[in-house]
């Protein structure tokens, strides 16, 4: 009897200590998970704080960009993505959002000058409701002016004729920036590059995009002359027709 209790006695024993390792393997994990949980508490922490310094950041330099006197020598010192935020900042006392980013840099790309889309934000609503002052723009928006009526009587007066292939060689980014530059003679607004952007995108014929440019009122009465549309354009109208709740755009 003594030697069955001691074997039963024995049996138990690995499934005590069997026991006792599964409980201790848990506690680890426990441990092991609310550690891990501190840590990615922290780490949301650090990024939190990091993000909220970084805001606080770009109000200060706003404050301390708009405190100090300016001039279009001031906003015409920057490039790129620096002339904008420094014509944003000053003038409208805020960042550009992404679509302005995205519109002024293809105009950028596509040689519209800096002081031009200077002169386009200081004349937009937005800027004259703040009513900030720039030394210099008056003297700039009449440099504007005079090169504007140079180019008007060096070119005489003639109908402009536009090569198809130069616009249809294009590419897709500058692609209708520069179709409204050179069919209309000016920049896309916000609503007609998003228009015609997206169709770029949805796969509509180049030539599509160009006719109905050329072929709207404006476009008529700009004149511009493309030799070699009108067939390309009904064609690619009849292959690809428009669905017929779509707007256009000039």
């Amino acid at each position: 009897m003594i030697l069955r209790k001691n074997a039963e006695s024995a049996r138990q024993r690995p499934a005590q200590l069997r026991k006792r390792e599964h409980g201790e393997s848990d506690a680890r994990s426990e441990i092991i998970a609310a550690g891990r949980d501190d840590r990615l508490r922290g780490i949301e922490h650090r990024l939190e704080l990091l993000g909220r310094g970084q805001l606080e950041l770009q109000r200060t330099l706003i404050l301390q960009s708009r405190a100090r006197a300016l001039s279009t020598a001031d906003l015409l010192s920057d490039y790129g993505r620096d002339f904008l935020n420094a014509c944003y900042v000053h003038l409208l006392g805020r960042l550009p959002d992404p679509a302005a980013v995205a519109m002024y840099e293809a105009k950028l790309r596509s040689g519209v000058s800096r002081r031009s889309i200077l002169l386009e934000i200081h004349k937009s609503a937005e800027a004259k409701s703040r009513g900030v002052h720039v030394r210099g723009i008056q003297l700039l928006r009449l440099r504007e002016a005079l090169s504007r009526l140079s180019q008007l009587a060096f070119s005489g007066g003639q109908k402009k004729v536009l090569k198809l292939n130069l616009l249809l060689r294009s590419d897709s980014s500058d692609f209708v920036v520069r179709c409204y530059r050179e069919i209309l003679g000016r920049q896309p607004d916000l609503h007609g590059l998003d228009h015609y952007s997206k169709k770029v995108e949805q796969g509509t014929a180049k030539s599509r995009i160009i006719g109905d440019l050329a072929y709207s009122r404006e476009g008529r009465q700009r004149g511009v002359k493309i030799p070699g549309l009108w067939w390309r354009y009904a064609l690619a109208s009849t292959l690809r027709p428009e669905p017929v709740n779509s707007s256009k755009s000039a």
